[in-house]
């Protein structure tokens, strides 16, 4: 059974309990979306890349909407790594509060006589607790950017993909039919 908190400091020290957790969840979303922002730059490049080297082979011979639709995706393609490098550009967020920070707000409660320490020490809690709210908040705050940043690079491969897999599907039946 859970011990029930006996004093304002146990119940700010759950509390700050939870921002630490918190804030480890989100540098952990933070490096997955990093991960991901990578791959779906690499997978934006890849086919980038290999549109260029057959542009000129797949769009000979090819009505003007074909190669409008190739056009379509080759800028969903350049949208996606570009929303992709948004969300892997470098973000200054707050840092979780650290040593010298929790030392200066401890200075009170370190000073304080014996028969004071655990108010001091609550209020200790409560400096620390106003501190992750203001880290955390931040963070969260840049990592759903990131996420939208992300997702939305994601979609734009999903549709490039689509597309070029059309344009290139109504290519090879358009030839074999033209032989």
């Amino acid at each position: 059974m859970t011990k029930l908190p006996a004093t304002r400091g146990d119940v700010y020290a759950i509390v700050v309990s939870a921002y630490e957790d918190e804030y480890k969840d989100l540098a952990e979303a933070w490096r997955a979306l990093e991960t991901k922002a990578q791959g779906a730059a690499a997978i934006g490049g890849v086919f980038l890349a290999a549109g260029a080297t057959l542009s000129k082979t797949l769009l000979t011979g090819v009505p003007r909407w074909a190669a409008v639709t190739f056009a379509a995706s080759f800028a969903l393609l350049i949208a996606a790594i570009g929303f992709a490098v948004r969300a892997l550009r470098v973000t200054i967020t707050a840092r979780r509060p650290e040593g010298a920070e929790i030392a200066r707000l401890a200075g009170p409660a370190l000073k304080a006589p014996e028969q004071a320490l655990a108010d001091a020490g609550a209020r200790l809690l409560n400096d620390q607790l106003d501190s992750w709210k203001a880290t955390d908040s931040e963070l969260a705050t840049a990592v759903k950017k990131k996420a939208t940043a992300v997702e939305t690079a994601q979609t734009l491969l999903f549709w490039a993909a689509l597309i070029f897999a059309t344009f290139a599907a109504v290519t090879i039946l358009h030839s074999s039919f033209a032989s």
